[in-house]
């Protein structure tokens, strides 16, 4: 029952492109029906006046859910039966199912009604796409822990990168040089990608941070760094992703907050450990005067000039030497 087995349910999944560097012979194609939500995704992502309890992301029964989500559904299935060896842990009453409670993660737990504090600063519902992956994820890295910085920090960047597989998964290509294209709309991709961004800054991965492999992180974040800065383009937050200006306002301000996680590792984690690039957001340069641009002209000019002359001096030493007998 606890043997690590995911052929059963998940099927076999080629490596991410996460695991191999780059992707070769394609990717699964997954699901493009949306999993069973009380949330409708083709709505523009905006905060109302619902606040009931809402339904998790139910991996562990919704073959809808396993079907949009292959990758992350592999690590729940590998987590879940890790945890099934683990004396005195509960496990699942019927031979193949998996288990709901993971390391004091309840995957099974309504997503809770906002504070009323809380409900005024943020600017979706707690039944949103947005904030159910959010708590989804943050269930799987909890999921992970185990008190063994080198364990923990392995599970938790396979956690990270089947979340990053399945938000960026494309379809598969017939033919070579086919640009391929994302199964999930650009909508989706943001919603899922806000909620994994709130999951890393209010869980901080300690042990990835401290453990992780640097080469295949670096890799990971840039991809969801230049997503987050697409959105960020000016005048795209409606028109492409149907989302308010709140929720990117919101999304800005989480960003800035991983960047920061990101570069200070060597102050929470002590020198020596890997810092991490995060460009999230484009930062236009200033604008420069005609006078300055007019003023670097000439000075390149006369560089170019100084140079020219300099390489005539030294041809003509070249010749005169050469004439000597």
């Amino acid at each position: 029952m606890g043997d690590d087995n995911t052929a059963d349910i998940a099927g076999e999944l080629p490596l991410n492109r996460y695991e191999i560097r780059r992707n070769i012979g394609g990717r699964p194609k997954g699901s493009k029906n949306k999993p069973k939500s009380a949330y409708d995704p083709a709505t523009i992502t905006k905060r109302t006046s619902k606040n009931a309890p809402a339904t998790p992301l139910e991996i562990y029964s919704d073959t809808s859910v396993q079907e949009y989500f292959p990758y992350l559904h592999k690590e729940y299935i590998k987590l879940s039966n890790r945890s099934m060896n683990i004396p005195g842990h509960p496990v699942p009453k019927k031979e193949g199912e998996h288990c709901t409670t993971i390391m004091d993660a309840n995957f099974t737990l309504p997503l809770a009604p906002f504070g009323d504090d809380e409900k005024p600063k943020i600017p979706f519902d707690n039944n949103s796409w947005i904030n159910q992956f959010h708590v989804f994820m943050m269930n799987m890295f909890q999921a992970c822990e185990s008190g063994s910085i080198g364990g923990d920090s392995c599970r938790m960047e396979d956690v990270l990168c089947a979340a990053a597989e399945d938000i960026f998964m494309q379809d598969e290509y017939m033919f070579a040089g086919m640009r391929p294209t994302y199964v999930k709309s650009a909508q989706e991709r943001i919603e899922h990608l806000l909620g994994l961004t709130m999951a890393m800054v209010r869980h901080e991965m300690h042990a990835l941070l401290d453990r992780g492999n640097p080469e295949r992180l670096e890799l990971v974040l840039g991809d969801i760094a230049k997503e987050w800065k697409k959105f960020f383009e000016p005048g795209k937050n409606i028109t492409v992703y149907n989302v308010s200006d709140d929720v990117r306002e919101f999304a800005k301000d989480y960003c800035g907050a991983l960047q920061l996680m990101l570069k200070s590792t060597d102050k929470t984690h002590g020198k020596g450990t890997p810092k991490y690039k995060f460009n999230y957001i484009r930062i236009p340069r200033p604008a420069q005067s005609r006078a300055l641009l007019a003023k670097k002209r000439k000075t390149t000019n006369l560089t170019e000039e100084k140079a020219t002359s300099l390489e005539n001096i030294e041809n003509g030493k070249s010749a005169r030497v050469a004439k000597k007998p």
